[in-house]
């Protein structure tokens, strides 16, 4: 599984490069669209599994 760190460059990737100097065609908005939903899914699936370590380490200090 990849880091958070490594996401969110990718996420920060998709508005760099010239897209915001001209304007996009459809194609190019979709593929940015998709991508981010694409990161945002893997973001939750880590956060969550960060959530179920840490409920894990309070029940076994109990």
């Amino acid at each position: 599984m990849r880091t958070r760190e490594e996401i969110e460059k990718d996420m920060y990737a998709l508005f760099v490069g010239g897209c915001q100097d001209r304007i996009m065609t459809i194609e190019e908005h979709k593929h940015r669209n998709t991508m981010l939903g694409k990161y945002r899914e893997e973001l939750d699936k880590l956060d969550m599994l960060e959530k179920t370590n840490t409920n894990n380490k309070i029940k076994d200090k109990k």
